[in-house]
């Protein structure tokens, strides 16, 4: 994984996405792997390769509101508006409880 971010940050999407794909197969359920291998195929285009990789993120980490707009996008990407507005809402009232659990301590 940490691999894959020094790719990353050297442009090298190519090389990063190799190495998130093989710490996926080490550890699937690898947060930062899922988030970031769907921000580079949206990035590519790829919208559906894009989708599953982030709805993975999210199962991890529900309250993220980047992954959120990334999934968004890659729904976008895929022609798939609905669902595209159903997770910017669903990614909003996420946000909104974040807000709120945060303003009470």
């Amino acid at each position: 994984m940490n691999l894959g971010l020094v790719y990353q940050l050297q442009a090298r999407s190519t090389e990063a996405m190799a190495e998130f794909r093989r710490a996926l197969k080490v550890k699937p359920g690898l947060t930062g792997a899922n988030f970031f291998l769907g921000v580079d195929y949206c990035k590519l285009g790829d919208g559906g390769k894009a989708i599953p990789y982030l709805k993975a993120a999210l199962r991890a980490e529900p309250g993220r509101s980047d992954t959120w707009l990334w999934l968004a996008t890659a729904q976008e990407i895929s022609g798939e508006l609905q669902a595209e507005v159903a997770t910017l809402q669903a990614g909003a009232r996420a946000s909104n409880r974040r807000t709120r659990m945060f303003s009470i301590c």
